[in-house]
């Protein structure tokens, strides 16, 4: 297939009065469609639709709609009967449109008689999760160093793609446009002929998933060793000395290097930053219980000095949390401080039961190559099957940490229950190896004798710009 776009679509977004629980029971009060042909607008639909209950001020004060705006518009069948003599034969596209917009059209068909045309559905969140499989809120940057957008919503991709800010007011025409807009970047970026990009292609024609009806053939698979990114050799960095529980108080004074981003001197962090920088000097031989409340900036206060104790000594600072959460927000603080402080690596290990299996991964894709051409029809396991397999492939070429916690599946995890499956697999291959074969460009092993390091650590290591040995979170991977 040629472009990106196979015979055309219609991208739609409904509007409803957010009056009930359960969001099937919404009435549609407006439908908006943009009709899409070689990745172009060629025609637009919109209607009011007159709902049978008061609209709710949450509703009003979404889309700027009143009760008085409605009360002339279409009935709901005489709605939806337009609406998809506009559609006719063509795929429907909504954003979140299997947890919300096709629903919604199901329960208005059950009511009304008038049934949604026997068309191909697609939901735009999928092509989203296999393009920025990491998305989220606080998320580090990928392995390339590029930060994926904050969400996969509307807004969220509007806001990456663009640098639009978000609507104040939702309308559907208005919703329509903008989700064809975020499509068009969005197939665009599954077109790129990015090593991981064409994996993905392959396993959504091999799975005979319908998104790749929109999307050019890619007739063979690509081997795991050119999708993912291997690290550079290691390079430690010479120690600088000069290590002082002073210099590390002064970090945290007026004008230090660690008082910007609004950050304020607070005599309790400098007390505790110094005690810590004390210990570290007596080389542990004296051990210090520190209990801190709330608002200490206690985070700071032991990663600094473990920061600047690693870079003077060339020596390995092992901060250990009791929860993934306190690793996560360790990782983030210490993202921030790379570009106050001067270079220095940090390294999140787990056990290995944590990280997925790449052998397990090439082992899904063998399997999915040695039956991808029968003749057997598509069913929508497949599908679904296909898709969390291709979010994966994506995954792992930007993963900084092959930590299953990093891929974010967010509604389709969800809704489709098709992670919990290979992932399964992946978990038990991952137990039952003790290392990947390097033959299957396998990242490196933990450096010796760290290959049994808690579930929960953060290494703190004083290295210049390239990663050390193991690689950044890939330390544990098996």
């Amino acid at each position: 297939m040629d472009g990106n776009v196979a015979s055309g679509y219609v991208a739609f977004d409904l509007e409803g009065n957010a009056d009930r629980s359960d969001p099937s029971g919404h009435e549609i009060i407006e439908i908006g469609a943009v009709a899409v042909e070689g990745g172009a607008e060629t025609a637009t639909f919109t209607t009011l639709v007159r709902p049978t209950r008061p609209l709710r001020d949450f509703t009003r004060e979404l889309t700027g709609l009143s009760d008085a705006d409605l009360t002339s518009a279409p009935a709901l069948a005489d709605a939806l009967a337009d609406f998809y003599r506009f559609v006719g034969n063509r795929p429907l596209i909504a954003h979140h449109g299997f947890g919300y917009d096709f629903p919604l059209l199901d329960a208005a068909g059950k009511q009304t008689g008038v049934r949604p045309p026997d068309v191909t559905r697609l939901d735009s969140l999928e092509l989203a999760h296999l393009v920025f499989p990491r998305a989220g809120k606080g998320v580090t940057a990928d392995i390339d160093g590029i930060r994926p957008p904050a969400g996969r919503s509307l807004d969220d991709l509007v806001r990456h793609f663009f640098g639009d800010e978000p609507r104040w007011q939702h309308r559907a025409l208005g919703d329509a446009r903008l989700l064809h807009r975020v499509l068009v970047r969005l197939m665009a970026a599954l077109e790129s002929d990015e090593p991981a990009r064409r994996l993905q292609r392959w396993v959504l024609g091999a799975t005979r998933h319908p998104w790749a009806g929109f999307l050019t053939e890619q007739p063979e698979p690509i081997p795991l060793e050119d999708v993912v990114p291997l690290p550079d050799p290691p390079q430690r960095d010479p120690p600088t000395g000069g290590f002082t529980s002073e210099a590390v108080g002064g970090m945290f004074a007026d004008g230090g290097a660690l008082m910007g981003r609004a950050r304020r001197p607070r005599s309790q962090q400098v007390e505790m930053a110094t005690t810590i920088a004390d210990s570290l000097l007596r080389g542990g031989r004296i051990r210090r219980l520190i209990e801190a409340p709330t608002g200490t900036g206690k985070t700071l206060a032991y990663l600094a000095p473990a920061i600047e104790y690693a870079r003077a000594t060339g020596e390995t600072v092992i901060v250990a949390p009791h929860s993934k959460v306190l690793q996560d927000q360790i990782m983030a603080t210490l993202e921030e401080l790379q570009d106050e402080l001067a270079p220095f690596t940090a390294v999140l290990l787990k056990g290995a039961s944590n990280y997925i299996s790449l052998e397990s991964l090439a082992g899904e894709l063998d399997a999915l190559s040695a039956t991808s051409g029968d003749d057997a029809p598509a069913n929508d396991s497949d599908g679904a099957h296909g898709l969390i397999l291709a979010m994966i492939c994506g995954w792992v070429a930007q993963t900084p940490t092959g930590d299953w916690d990093d891929l974010r599946t967010g509604a389709i995890g969800a809704r489709r229950m098709a992670l919990p499956e290979p992932r399964s697999r992946q978990d038990t291959a991952s137990n039952r190896n003790a290392a990947i074969d390097a033959s299957r460009a396998t990242l490196p092993d933990p450096a010796p004798g760290r290959g049994d390091a808690a579930d929960r650590t953060t290494r703190v290591e004083a290295y210049g710009t390239a990663p050390p040995d193991p690689a950044p979170g890939r330390g544990a991977v098996d």
